[in-house]
């Protein structure tokens, strides 16, 4: 199960994540941040202090996040990642592509002077633990492989 709170500022919203990111979640990560890809926010941020851990899919969705709200002129930014994770995303070198800071760093930064948030809430995610072997199927039809810096990595669309 993956639960991932909402926390709505004026110039953008912080998506809370509690659990791991792995590849039973990833249709559902996807799809928490298309609703932001054409918001009105300056700054989306991923809050990843109570993911203990990310696997490889976890990882390449985010570097995929990560550069459509590049290429909307939207910050993407990592608070509040916790060692094990900044470990594996420096010795990737991702440290490099994706926006890491801390959590109080963020809301200095984006949020300042706001006293309230403008609206909070929570959605549960449940994995779906049975796949049917056509969609692994066709999952498996779309992979696309990335190497960057000797580093190869699997991205699923």
């Amino acid at each position: 199960m993956l639960k991932i709170n909402f926390e709505e500022h004026e110039n953008g919203v912080i998506v809370i994540m509690d659990g791991e990111l792995s590849f039973s979640f990833i249709k559902e990560f996807e799809k928490i941040f298309n609703k932001y890809y054409t918001s009105k926010y300056g700054v989306v941020a991923l809050d990843l202090k109570n993911v203990p851990y990310l696997d490889s899919f976890g990882i390449s969705r985010i570097v995929k996040v990560s550069r459509e709200f590049k290429s909307r002129s939207i910050d993407f930014i990592l608070i509040n990642v916790n060692e094990n994770i900044h470990q594996i995303l420096r010795m990737a070198t991702f440290d490099k592509i994706l926006n890491i800071m801390s959590r109080d760093f963020l809301v200095d930064r984006y949020f300042p002077g706001e006293d309230s948030l403008k609206n909070t809430y929570s959605e549960i995610i449940k994995a779906e633990v049975e796949l049917c072997s056509q969609e692994k199927k066709e999952a498996a039809d779309h992979v696309e492989l990335i190497d960057i810096n000797g580093t190869t990595l699997v991205f699923l669309d």
